[in-house]
């Protein structure tokens, strides 16, 4: 019985400990953020004090990868992100998504139109050329440079004539 009542209180420090940390991320002012740091640090010192510093350490880390917090080489908080920062970092990661899947399926499309149609290529050259440059856009903007596919490439080739088919 103890025992659960015990992990209760764990989880109670560990949530308030995170509550803490999410309000000095969305606090307006930076005395209020000085204040909810210090609050967050109180229970730091307490959570290591009773043995439970990995607990602590999980907390750290769930805020860092969701983008709350920097931690420093010794996994002290280097610095508390501001909510929107962080908001539009998720914006940006969802964004990214979307392009990539955008980006596969144009890819589908570049190797559909490769392996079943040569003559649709050299009949529509503008649509296909837009097309690959779509495709090598979305390449530098999703992984930052450019992603050569040699799919690509070779309906390059069959534009500028380089490739004949019987």
């Amino acid at each position: 019985m103890a025992g659960a009542k015990s992990k209760t209180v764990v989880d109670g420090l560990v949530g308030k400990y995170e509550e803490l940390i999410r309000k000095a991320s969305s606090a307006k002012s930076e005395e209020e953020r000085k204040k909810y740091l210090e609050d967050a640090e109180k229970i730091e010192n307490l959570m290591n004090a009773l043995g439970l510093s990995r607990m602590v350490k999980v907390a750290k880390s769930t805020l860092e990868k969701e983008g709350l917090i920097r931690l420093g080489a010794k996994g002290e908080v280097k610095e508390v992100l501001p909510e929107s920062y962080v908001r539009g970092e998720a914006f940006r990661r969802e964004v990214r998504r979307e392009l990539t899947e955008v980006k596969r399926l144009i890819d589908e499309a570049l190797q559909i139109l490769f392996a079943e149609a040569p003559q649709f290529i050299h009949a529509n050259r503008e649509w296909v050329e837009r097309l690959r440059i779509a495709h090598r856009k979305l390449g530098k903007i999703i992984g930052g440079k450019t992603v050569t596919d040699p799919k690509v490439d070779m309906i390059v080739k069959i534009l500028r004539g380089g490739v004949r088919r019987a």
